[in-house]
Formats: C-alpha cells, structure tokens, sequence
C-alpha cells in the first residue's frame, strides 16, 4: 500500500507492532465486539497477530510523530463482495476523527472500484459506531439475531455500488 495523506494523518501498511500497540489501547465496546466475533476472552497479543496475518488489504492510520491512531482491512468473501475490519482507540476519535474519516471514506471509494458489495458488522448496541457508519454512507441492513458467540445480535450495514444496481433493475 502506498502511503496516503489526509492532514495529520497518513495511511501506510501495518507491522505487527502497530497492531499490538492498537491492541493493547482499545476502547471496551471494542473488546466486547471482538470477544462476541472469537467467543473468546480478548487477549491483545492474540488479537494483534490475528488481525496482522487475517488475510486481506491492510492499513495503518499514523499521526506526524508516526504513532498508531488505528489499523484495519478488509477482506474478500467472494467475487466483488469485501467485509471490512477497523480497531480504533478512543483518544484517536478525540484527535483525528475527521481525518480518519476522510481517509475510510477514500478507502472505502477504492474499494467499490473493486467491488460491487461493501459490509460490515457491528454490535448492535454500539450507537457511536453505527452513528459513524451511516457518516461513511453505509446502509444498515438489519439485525442478525443472536449473530456472536454469546448470542448478541450485530447489525449489518454496507454499500452496493449503483453498477451493481443498475444490473439489477435491467433484469427485472
């Protein structure tokens, strides 16, 4: 990935110890969507090389001094159809909200080239993620009901590409 540069903030690809540090500082609505995905107790080691070696297009957000502020990716489920990741500490919404936005938002523009279907997954109870989510544009789907290990419901949101939709419409 070739770095990108949005302000204060730049994106450039991810090492193990950018993961470990994100890890180690996330917020606990974090922790509990994590733990709801694995069905197990977060660990933030475990969770680092997880995310470092998930298949997929990975990024680091750095600030000026070249700290972490977030990492996250994406990965293929099939033919056009991306699911999307992102670890995000508190103190980074505080700082570079707006910049990390605009850099998802040019990601995520990227990636319809790429693709006709864009998701994610979210809590269902996590309002400030979901608030972020309709930001980004995204569509919330629905509920998946008792979706985590724990049985907890997520949301589903995404974006189609109007291609895709256009298709659609002409075989009607």
């Amino acid at each position: 990935m070739k770095k990108s540069k949005q302000n204060s903030v730049t994106l450039a690809q991810p090492s193990l110890t950018d993961f470990m540090y994100i890890c180690d500082n996330l917020p606990e609505d974090e922790l509990r969507q994590f733990e709801a995905m694995s069905g197990e107790a977060f660990d933030p080691d475990e969770a680092a090389i997880s995310c470092h070696l998930a298949p997929g297009p990975k990024w680091v957000a750095i600030d000026k001094e070249g700290k972490p502020l977030a990492v996250g990716g994406c990965s293929q489920l099939r033919k056009g159809v991306w699911q999307t990741w992102m670890l995000v500490p508190d103190s980074t919404w505080e700082t570079h909200a707006r910049d990390l936005t605009k850099h998802v938002a040019a990601l995520q523009k990227q990636m319809q080239d790429q693709g006709h279907r864009i998701q994610t997954l979210v809590l269902s109870d996590r309002e400030r993620a979901k608030a972020w989510y309709d930001t980004l544009g995204l569509e919330c789907e629905g509920t998946i009901r008792q979706y985590g290990a724990g049985g907890e419901d997520f949301d589903m949101y995404s974006t189609v590409s109007a291609v895709n939709d256009e298709k659609v419409i002409q075989r009607v």
